[in-house]
């Protein structure tokens, strides 16, 4: 969601737009508010198959799969659409493919008027607004076509994984589960750091107790960081998720009770047949017929598995499964938003 526009992808690879129209947001060629969601006419993607899509403040952006490129449309200024000038596009429109070089785009984000995106190769690009330094390319320019924020140095050789925008800073995550941010510090409370920080510069792990970030998220005020144990943290502009209210510049892990006690939990795929083994090998009517066997018995000493009722091995298969579901599951962008991206690449 945009602030006040919604883009929503269909798992046919379809895009719906509703919302306020100005600037052509909405992708239907026109800049009518559309008061429900209309359905983007493919053909403006050239045929190539969406598989993400975000929205900033005035602008969408979507991703195609493989070699598919980059659409943006909406609001021009500042260069947010990445086509080199500063005009509104009234309908998706690709930036142009070498921009990327041989890379494929892999995950979009957009903040109130820049906008990034992650390639294969696990570089960050960013393009737009660059006052304060959202856009981690060590000035405070704006940039009306995509560029590299840094190199692999930069993030001390490690790839990328996923990045977020706020309105005027940028998050990711590289493949060692750190927290990099870039941006207007104080306004949008990254953590501990000066007014502006110009280059992706790494958040230290102690403000989330050492553990590991899975994905991240940025709103206008505040942002969110899920950690590989489970645990969400808030900072900014508190409240969210917390009693106290007003500012926060410090990582605050939300309490267990006002999430009900549930973990919050990043997904991933365990392979179906790999469940069937486990579950086959531990439990006697799903495969081991000699488990009460006395050699068996031997054998399975300290297994917690081996008299596990049926209906719970039944329930671990489904749960070790579980994906969102049809075409969705098998969208590289959603599962690094979902945080699933670490263990992919490990």
């Amino acid at each position: 969601c945009g602030d006040s526009h919604t883009l929503v992808l269909t798992d046919a690879y379809t895009v719906l737009t509703c919302g306020y129209g100005s600037n052509g947001r909405l992708g239907h060629g026109d800049t009518m508010d559309k008061m429900r969601l209309q359905l983007v006419t493919p053909e403006y993607f050239g045929g190539a198959q969406i598989v993400l899509v975000a929205a900033g403040r005035l602008q969408s952006v979507a991703a195609g799969a493989g070699g598919g490129g980059v659409f943006t449309w909406g609001c021009g200024a500042q260069g947010c659409l990445g086509h080199n000038d500063e005009v509104d596009r009234l309908v998706p429109t690709q930036i142009v493919h070498e921009t990327f070089g041989a890379v494929n785009t892999v995950l979009v984000a957009a903040g109130a008027a820049h906008t990034v995106a992650v390639s294969d190769d696990g570089m960050l690009w960013a393009w737009g607004y660059g006052a304060h330094g959202q856009l981690g390319l060590g000035d405070s320019m704006c940039r009306l076509i995509p560029t590299r924020a840094g190199s692999h140095e930069l993030f001390g050789d490690l790839r990328v994984v996923m990045a977020a925008c706020s309105d005027d800073y940028t998050l990711a995550v590289t493949e060692d589960c750190a927290l990099w941010a870039c941006g207007d510090g104080p306004h949008n409370s990254l953590p501990t750091f000066p007014a502006e920080t110009l280059v992706m510069t790494r958040v230290d792990a102690q403000y989330f107790n050492d553990e590991k970030i899975v994905t991240v998220a940025g709103g206008a005020d505040h942002s969110i960081a899920l950690t590989q144990n489970g645990a969400l943290y808030t900072w900014g502009t508190t409240g969210f998720g917390h009693n106290s209210t007003g500012l926060s510049s410090l990582p605050t892990c939300i309490a267990p009770h006002h999430i009900q006690g549930e973990r919050v939990g990043r997904w991933h795929r365990l392979p179906l047949l790999c469940a069937l083994a486990f579950a086959m090998g531990t439990h006697d009517r799903l495969g081991s017929s000699n488990l009460h066997t006395a050699s068996a018995a031997a054998n399975t000493m300290g297994c917690a598995y081996v008299m596990m009722p049926g209906d719970l091995v039944k329930r671990i298969l489904e749960t070790c499964q579980w994906c969102p579901h049809g075409r969705a599951g098998n969208l590289q962008g959603l599962r690094r938003l979902l945080g699933s991206g670490i263990c992919e690449l490990e």
